[in-house]
């Protein structure tokens, strides 16, 4: 399992729309990351250095569909670029523009929990796969998502 601990990540959220996203690189070199949404679609994101010094940080990502996932922001929205801001000083980031040209706001864990802690726990049920128990504490048999779109 220590293989599948990503190296950083970050949860992003979008007030009008209502909805986060995780944001997550496995590899030390920050070569790729991945975009990841509560509705399973994953992205690949290729970062925009802005130099070859990856200490002067990116312009944005290149959007690219993930072998094995579905990423339908490409097709759908013609999605190919996010943008992404940045705190000059600290380096952390800000914002990431989405597929729909909106902005999502980056927040650290802590602040996720504590302001979206429904988010986090459908997050950590989603991630983890935690095992979902009857009253009595037995394991169901089988259990399944049931999604309304138009809600």
């Amino acid at each position: 399992m220590e293989e599948m601990t990503p190296v950083w990540y970050n949860f992003i959220v979008n007030e009008e729309l209502g909805t986060y996203a995780v944001i997550a690189t496995y590899d030390e070199e920050f070569s790729k990351f991945y975009l990841w949404t509560p509705d399973d679609n994953s992205c690949a994101l290729i970062p925009d250095w802005k130099s070859e010094n990856k200490e002067d940080n990116i312009n944005g990502f290149f959007v690219e569909p993930e072998d094995g996932y579905s990423c339908p922001y490409i097709e759908e929205n013609g999605w190919s670029y996010a943008t992404y801001t940045y705190d000059e000083e600290t380096q952390d980031p800000i914002s990431i523009v989405g597929p729909w040209g909106n902005e999502w706001s980056f927040l650290e864990e802590s602040e996720f929990i504590e302001e979206y802690s429904e988010w986090y726990d459908e997050f950590n049920t989603l991630m983890y796969k935690e095992v979902i128990e009857d009253e009595e504490g037995e394991e169901p048999v089988w259990y399944n998502f049931i999604v309304n779109e138009e809600m």
